[in-house]
């Protein structure tokens, strides 16, 4: 098209200043509904563009101001965790010394049961043996004494209130010792 217009000029010639300015009319003529519908869709395209650019940018600060928020609560989160496990690690702490204290009474009074379980089994046993004695020698003293009083019932004629007194005295005599207490 540059060269139809060219030859245009060539074939008119005119006055060489009226030749530039005539050119350039032609181009325009030529070219310049398309010049204008080509300024006329990158104008709109860089509007667009524009628009599209601002909506993108809104929608980074929007994402920015979230991505910040979130940031904040996180390290908010963080720090909460933070105190919770001191705070759990404290509590656990406290909780392990009085375990190994009661524990440590727990055998300390193991020990000591069983040292109090010991004696007192010593002190049963003794006592026991001291009351079998006991007994046995009550035993053997009633046994005496009924003996003693079948030999005098076997030897002579007993009345009634005789024999009745010997069964009283012999009841009071065993009444009368208690455990533990030597006649």
């Amino acid at each position: 098209m540059a060269k139809t217009a060219e030859n245009l000029v060539k074939l008119n010639p005119q006055n060489d200043e009226t030749a530039p300015d005539s050119l350039d009319q032609v181009r325009d003529i030529l070219v310049g509904a398309l010049v204008n519908r080509i300024e006329s869709a990158v104008s709109e395209l860089e509007e667009k563009q524009s628009r599209q650019n601002e909506t993108l940018l809104a929608e980074i600060q929007g994402q920015r101001k979230s991505i910040k928020a979130l940031e904040r609560k996180t390290t908010k989160l963080q720090d909460d965790l933070k105190d919770h496990l001191k705070e759990f690690k404290s509590n656990q702490t406290s909780v392990n010394r009085e375990f190994t204290k009661f524990d440590k009474e727990l055998s300390e009074g193991n020990e000591s049961h069983h040292e109090n379980l010991v004696a007192l089994e010593t002190e049963l046993n003794s006592v026991y043996e001291e009351l079998k004695t006991l007994i046995s020698t009550q035993n053997d003293e009633v046994q005496a004494q009924i003996n003693s009083n079948t030999e005098k019932l076997e030897g002579s004629k007993v009345e009634r209130n005789d024999l009745s007194r010997m069964l009283a005295n012999i009841a009071t005599m065993i009444g009368n010792e208690k455990p533990g207490s030597k006649n």
